[in-house]
């Protein structure tokens, strides 16, 4: 009986926690590349998603930075 009503909120859970994380991934990748204007709607959006996912994408850019890799992949490589 708990398999069939508690688990699968669980896994629902679960993974829509993981394509929101995917979904503030990519954006950060694509404003690292737009380099929008800082003033703007969208820049000032684009660094608020900045402040949101610094601290999972820091160690990624640092332990890239220590390979000469460009840092702004590092949300891939997160």
């Amino acid at each position: 009986m708990l398999s069939l009503t508690v688990y699968p909120i669980v896994w629902m859970i679960l993974r829509g926690t993981f394509l929101v994380f995917l979904f503030f991934m990519v954006l950060r990748l694509i404003f690292n590349y737009a380099d929008p204007n800082p003033f703007g709607a969208i820049g000032r959006f684009g660094f608020k998603i900045r402040k949101v996912t610094e601290k999972w994408i820091y160690p990624a850019a640092r332990f890239l930075a220590t390979f000469r890799v460009d840092t702004r992949l590092a949300p891939l490589v997160t």
